[in-house]
């Protein structure tokens, strides 16, 4: 039994998903484990709509929405000239709204894991999934690709960015005890350094627009001040 799923026995895996077969059923009609056949489909769906980004306003209702009073603090008349969805004092309306619907269906987080046989398939509003063969054939041998193709970057910015981590990090230490805290902090340092080919400016002074401000944020990424950056294993001495 080869070890990749062929295109065949995909087209075989979404033929049995629309009519309603169990994964293991599928699985064994294929002589595959249920387990190959739920990561295939998890990894392969295809959503109608872009997954929003965490922090987003993933509301069904957005669009059409006008509230702009649902803050107590704004009075009978709301925020004048502002909507909700647009706050501009940068507070979540999703997080306070009754009548906030997510568009991310929980019932996608179970089995079959797409919208194919779901009975409100016609009147839902929510984000829709689904497995479709080629789709999911296509997706895999470029995900080969990609993998067999390395980094795509030159020697000489490999090594420019090798210079960059390697004294943070001790000799002969492995860099799988990092935490996501750990990795976190040695961005923040990095990215607080004076670079020449920036006109002296940090990486983090680049970032001034609105949304990349709020992008730092949702990533917790933080400006260090300059006589603070350490670059050295100091910084992960606990």
């Amino acid at each position: 039994m080869p070890k990749q799923l062929s295109l065949s026995e995909r087209i075989i895996i979404e033929r049995m998903i629309s009519k309603d077969y169990s994964f293991a059923s599928i699985g064994r009609n294929l002589e595959r484990s249920a387990s190959t056949i739920s990561r295939e489909v998890i990894k392969y769906r295809c959503f109608v709509d872009r997954i929003p980004l965490p922090g987003e306003n993933d509301c069904t209702h957005k669009n059409s929405c006008l509230k702009n009073s649902i803050c107590d603090d704004v009075g009978v008349h709301g925020c004048y000239g502002y909507r909700c969805k647009r706050c501009p004092e940068d507070r979540i309306c999703t997080n306070i709204c009754a009548s906030y619907e997510s568009s991310q269906c929980p019932l996608l987080d179970k089995p079959p894991y797409v919208c194919t046989n779901c009975s409100m398939l016609k009147q839902c509003k929510r984000n829709k999934a689904y497995y479709t063969a080629h789709r999911a054939d296509a997706a895999h041998h470029k995900s080969i690709r990609n993998a067999h193709s390395g980094v795509r970057k030159t020697p000489s910015e490999l090594r420019a960015t090798a210079d960059i981590i390697e004294p943070l990090i001790a000799k002969g230490v492995s860099f799988s005890p990092l935490t996501v805290a750990d990795v976190t902090l040695i961005c923040c340092h990095i990215n607080s350094v004076l670079r020449e080919n920036l006109d002296n400016k940090t990486s983090f002074d680049l970032m001034d627009s609105k949304d990349r401000k709020k992008l730092l944020s949702l990533l917790q990424l933080s400006p260090i001040p300059p006589d603070e950056v350490t670059l050295s294993p100091k910084l992960l001495k606990r």
